[in-house]
């Protein structure tokens, strides 16, 4: 008996608890939806993709067992504002 009863506060204090975090989780899923369109929205700004730029050049070297990797970045030209 002792054990039914303690599996029925628990679950009630369970179920109590999850429906009281309803509202959080539909303001997390609208701020969610939020982020996702900003980041699928496409830049304004020119990022150098295409034959323009080279954008990064990758070197891997190792030595006595240890493996680097080294990332080179060229700078773009410089765009001066009118």
């Amino acid at each position: 008996m002792m054990i039914a009863m303690f599996c029925f506060i628990f679950g009630a204090f369970t179920a109590a608890s999850s429906i009281s975090m309803g509202p959080d989780t539909a303001k997390a899923t609208k701020a969610a939806m939020k982020i996702f369109t900003i980041i699928r929205t496409p830049s304004k700004v020119d990022t150098g993709k295409g034959d323009k730029y080279q954008e990064k050049t990758f070197t891997h070297s190792r030595v006595d067992g240890v493996e680097t990797t080294a990332v080179e970045y060229t700078e773009k030209p410089s765009v001066e504002c009118a």
